[in-house]
């Protein structure tokens, strides 16, 4: 992954991965609860507000590719086609760990009520 992107489309925003020579890699969907981005609150899986993106791209596991981070709540649907779904209120919230070249989960983590 060379480049990532975040879109707005008229439901829902996107995150897009692509390689240099224009590929495209992978697509997820960040699903209902990115729609409300311009409140003072955004939804629980907003990126792309104002001047804050709520992507990273690093490489954590020292592979030479880099994974992406971000959060996520449910009705998020990953680059593999995986839909995040729980029991939890869809204000939930998780950081997810994300293959670069898959868009293919690897690891999430709850995020504390007092941290959001």
């Amino acid at each position: 992954m060379d480049f990532l992107l975040s879109r707005n489309t008229a439901t829902t925003q996107k995150l897009e991965a692509y390689r240099r020579d224009g590929t495209f890699l992978w697509s997820i969907d960040l699903g209902p609860n990115s729609t409300n981005k311009n409140n003072i609150s955004p939804g629980s899986t907003t990126i792309n507000v104002g001047q804050w993106d709520g992507a990273t791209a690093y490489d954590l596991d020292g592979d030479g590719k880099a994974e992406v981070i971000f959060r996520i709540a449910n009705g998020v649907t990953f680059g593999d086609g995986t839909v995040w779904t729980t029991e939890e209120s869809d204000s939930k919230q998780w950081l997810a760990i994300v293959d670069g070249m898959t868009g293919e989960l690897k690891a999430y983590s709850d995020i504390p009520e007092d941290y959001i």
